[in-house]
């Protein structure tokens, strides 16, 4: 099929498109957006679970995984949420924050260590811990803003993420994000999930974590 021919349907298929509609459709409004946010995530396998003990909820993490170490994405994180921590020295050069948890229960406040930043030490973690920055109750769908200097590449590589989320931050719809969502300030990027890494496009056989975690977990804070 030559391109003139291509463009020729084109051309035809616009003329007999419809019309856009004048006005934006009504996103989805829930009235209790916990819930309907806990619905539509657990729909694409992610878990939700109750962070009113903290410490519990990454516990559980640890159990489920069968690890003993978190990887934090950053200390401001870490502040953000009242995580207590012990002081710990920072380096100037890019670094991976690590809590060790040698019987798979989390304690605060964290014993924290760095680890040079390198490719072979992030491709050896399998548990990373994140915040977002909003979570969308119409699809179940998180945001993250990634730092640069903590490793930007921890929420989508380590095999399991954990994402913490006020309900403060817990948004109706996509609409609402991206009337809230500043572009403009904070972080290096903006990170969308909904639901671990999936796709099914080699013979129509589901794959999770491909491009992606694996397993995704959200604890929804108080």
């Amino acid at each position: 099929m030559t391109r003139e021919t291509i463009l020729l349907r084109l051309r035809a298929l616009l003329d007999e498109a419809p019309p856009l509609p004048s006005a934006v459709p009504a996103f989805p409004m829930s009235g209790d957006p916990a819930a309907a946010f806990r619905r539509e995530a657990e729909r694409v396998t992610t878990r939700v679970l109750e962070g009113r003990s903290l410490e519990a909820a990454l516990s559980l993490v640890l159990e489920e995984t069968k690890q003993t170490r978190l990887h934090w994405q950053g200390v401001d994180m870490l502040t953000r949420h009242g995580i207590a921590y012990a002081p710990v020295e920072l380096p100037s050069s890019p670094t991976l924050l690590v809590s060790k948890h040698p019987q798979g229960r989390v304690l605060f406040p964290l014993e924290l260590e760095t680890e040079p930043y390198s490719r072979s030490a992030v491709a050896e973690v399998q548990v990373s811990v994140g915040s977002a920055v909003y979570g969308v109750a119409e699809t179940g769908t998180i945001v993250e803003t990634v730092e640069s200097g903590w490793g930007r590449v921890l929420p989508i590589l380590a095999p399991c993420h954990v994402t913490l989320l006020s309900r403060s931050r817990l948004l109706e719809n996509h609409a609402e994000l991206f009337r809230t969502l500043d572009l403009n300030s904070g972080g290096s990027a903006r990170l969308l999930m909904t639901g671990p890494s999936r796709t099914a496009d080699i013979e129509k056989t589901l794959i999770l974590g491909v491009h992606g975690p694996g397993r995704l977990f959200v604890v929804l804070l108080p």
